[in-house]
């Protein structure tokens, strides 16, 4: 799940709107917007993670952190419980 809130401290140490990331990642602020909502089932496409991984030169630790970090914590718990 994305870490919305990542993501946007992102954008504005960067100063960009979701108009601008949405344009350089060659999507709409709208759309963006609609990735963003974590009640929506609209995801990044591969591309538009690796425009975002090198438009904020994030690290990778970083940009797991982003779009990554629940998931692969949730994959942790149930490995633990199956044990």
């Amino acid at each position: 799940m994305l870490a919305r809130n990542k993501l946007e401290a992102q954008m504005k140490l960067h100063g960009d709107t979701q108009a601008t990331l949405g344009e350089a990642i060659g999507i709409t602020g709208p759309t963006l917007s609609v990735k963003m909502n974590p009640n929506k089932t609209n995801e990044f496409t591969l591309s538009e993670l690796d425009a975002i991984h090198k438009r904020y030169n994030l690290s990778g630790e970083e940009f797991f952190d982003i779009f990554f970090a629940d998931e692969v914590s949730q994959l942790d718990t149930t490995s633990a419980e199956s044990r």
